[in-house]
């Protein structure tokens, strides 16, 4: 298939809902796209997004971020980013993953935490997200396609400042939010789940029994050695 399910569930400490808006970005494309309504927001002192989104198995990003980068006029946009210093990034994903689960899968963003070092600053994070197609076959012959990842965290922090319509136009302005930035490889990994057979449980069991006899053989040459030693003095 040319699309994946990304399925989040992120739990923002310090923000209202009304301040988040989740955007999706296909960097082929070069577009943008607000996503907030395919998201469930609720939460009184804090607000948790939580949804799955359909995307193409290409490069991309899902932001949940101060504000959509294109959607509004430069004068209501140089007001609202006077205030984006009270967007607090402090987070945690409860979950995050691409595709179904499977036995034995790690997400390792399950149960991150990140916690915004200053209140007197914003913060911008990034997590690089490698994604890796993977299909699992089980013993009843049943077959799974979903993904793996890897991922790296960076995160950018500036402090208050003015905000003008050259420095926002420069690049010298950047928009505080979490941004899951994600590329999928090429290449796919196969995963097969497989039953031991009555001979191999047995060669692993006389295994283990020679490991045990090899190991009960050298202790007592080491106390026979030593009791002779002892009785030499």
């Amino acid at each position: 298939s040319a699309q994946t399910n990304f399925s989040l569930d992120i739990d923002f400490v310090a923000l209202k809902c009304d301040q988040v808006h989740v955007i999706l970005e296909q960097t082929l494309k070069k577009e943008h796209q607000e996503v907030t309504s395919m998201f469930s927001l609720s939460g009184t002192s804090g607000c948790n997004v939580k949804g799955t989104i359909p995307i193409p198995k290409d490069s991309g990003s899902l932001s949940v971020a101060y504000m959509h980068p294109t959607s509004k006029s430069t004068l209501r946009l140089l007001k609202d980013l006077s205030d984006m210093f009270s967007f607090d990034t402090s987070h945690k994903i409860n979950s995050l993953s691409f595709g179904s689960y499977f036995p034995g899968i790690n997400n390792p963003l399950d149960d991150f935490t990140y916690n915004l070092a200053t209140e007197s600053s914003a913060s911008r994070v990034w997590y690089q997200i490698k994604v890796v197609p993977t299909i699992y076959r089980s013993i009843d012959g049943s077959r799974i396609q979903s993904n793996q990842f890897s991922v790296s965290q960076y995160t950018k922090t500036f402090k208050r400042t003015k905000v003008t319509a050259s420095t926002f136009s420069s690049g010298q302005v950047h928009i505080p939010g979490v941004y899951l930035q994600y590329d999928f490889s090429p290449i796919v990994i196969e995963k097969s789940e497989t039953k031991k057979t009555l001979p191999q449980l047995i060669t692993r069991l006389f295994a283990l029994l020679g490991g045990t006899y090899a190991f009960a053989g050298l202790l007592d040459a080491f106390i026979y050695h030593s009791i002779r030693v002892k009785k030499i003095d």
